[in-house]
């Protein structure tokens, strides 16, 4: 008689936990909760990523958040390229390259700050090729559905002699470069100031093949519907269209 009480106690003490819900799949990323500072600075360097081979995808990420993300207030992202190089490559899939930004479904919770100077004859280059190619590029950007709920800020400056260029090259390509921008649904509730300085330099967007589309935005928020391309690409978004 002992022995069936106990066992009822237990059952009942464990029962609570089975039924509790599981997390939100969004939540499951990055995460953080409060604060969070990324400072990548680059004087006179190389910085390179490259996927050579059929359907490989190249990602490189600088003072960045990729895939869901969370925070939960503040954040502060920075980077500076002065006298250096920084290329991602992507021959035969995806090229997804971010300097100071959130690339999914980001959030944040409050305030942001995100800043990218490229000065001093430096090069910011991120390129896909092949069929159905797709070349992503976010500075000082958060792109997906977005959030944050108060402040922002974003700001980039590309100086004297420098280059920003994102290229999608054969049929059916994709090419979507963000400049101090959001891109997806967005949201904010508050402030956000969105700055882009561009002296004596090149900022170029492009993607050439036949039914290519390219969408290049400069201190600007673009909302669209999420089987329009807002949701990132397909490493954390399977099946996305890419039209």
């Amino acid at each position: 008689m002992k022995t069936k009480l106990l066992i009822s106690a237990i059952a009942l003490a464990v029962s609570p936990l089975a039924l509790a819900a599981p997390p939100a799949p969004w939540a499951t990323g990055v995460v953080v909760n409060g604060t969070s500072n990324q400072t990548t600075t680059a004087t006179g360097a190389a910085i390179t990523n490259q996927a050579d081979g059929a359907d490989l995808d190249a990602t490189q990420s600088l003072s960045s958040n990729v895939g869901d993300i969370t925070i939960g207030g503040s954040s502060t992202q920075q980077t500076n390229v002065s006298l250096s190089s920084v290329l991602n490559h992507a021959e035969g899939g995806e090229a997804v390259q971010n300097l100071s930004s959130n690339a999914d479904k980001v959030k944040v919770g409050g305030t942001s700050k995100q800043t990218t100077n490229v000065e001093g004859f430096s090069s910011v280059n991120n390129h896909a090729k092949g069929q159905h190619s797709y070349a992503t590029q976010n500075l000082s950007s958060n792109f997906g559905n977005i959030d944050i709920n108060g402040t922002s800020i974003q700001m980039t400056s590309v100086g004297w002699g420098s280059m920003v260029k994102n290229t999608a090259q054969g049929g059916l390509s994709y090419a979507a470069q963000n400049l101090s921008s959001n891109f997806g649904k967005v949201t904010i509730n508050g402030l956000s100031n969105q700055t882009t300085s561009i002296k004596a330099t090149t900022v170029a967007n492009m993607a050439n093949g036949h039914n290519s589309n390219a969408r290049q935005s400069l201190s600007s928020n673009t909302s669209c519907a999420i089987e329009q391309t807002c949701e990132g690409y397909s490493r954390y978004n399977p099946g996305k269209p890419r039209h």
